[in-house]
């Protein structure tokens, strides 16, 4: 990347990844589900992968970058927990909940960087980001809905 607008854009993301990353490995420390701690630490590493694709964007040469841009997207990991108590349900929604809206911001802020994006390839690097969020917002509304069916049936509030 090479002009000024787009290392700030760049800068930001990568910001916000870091928040990401702490806000899961600090849920991962809330719980004491072996499963969902793993599932909180594996979603936080996924976020630290994603600080250093950024960072990469920003020394890549634009042949790299549009190498790069030509990667899948890696799907998130399916989520699967059994024997959670009302506790970690509770905290598992909460956490979901919260995840869904960070990626949906995420992939937000990267439309909006593509929409105003002035060549070929900031446009195709900040779609290819776009999607990564999309993915992982779509992942985590899936298990936010499960859990909730889960969370409303504890609390005698399923609906019948």
């Amino acid at each position: 990347m090479e002009n000024q607008k787009n290392l700030e854009i760049i800068k930001q993301a990568i910001l916000n990844e870091v928040e990401g990353y702490q806000f899961y490995k600090m849920y991962s420390e809330k719980v004491t589900s072996p499963e969902v701690k793993k599932t909180f630490l594996d979603i936080a590493n996924e976020e630290l992968e994603h600080i250093e694709y950024l960072k990469k964007l920003m020394s890549n040469s634009r042949e790299d970058n549009l190498k790069m841009a030509e990667m899948e997207v890696p799907a998130p990991g399916i989520f699967k927990f059994s024997n959670l108590t009302p506790a970690e349900l509770s905290l598992a929604l909460a956490a979901f909940s919260i995840a869904t809206k960070m990626e949906d911001d995420s992939q937000k802020f990267y439309a909006k960087a593509a929409a105003d994006a002035q060549t070929d390839e900031e446009k195709v690097l900040f779609n290819k980001l776009q999607e990564w969020e999309i993915s992982h917002r779509d992942a985590f509304d899936a298990k936010y809905q499960e859990l909730k069916e889960d969370w409303w049936a504890d609390n005698a509030f399923a609906p019948f």
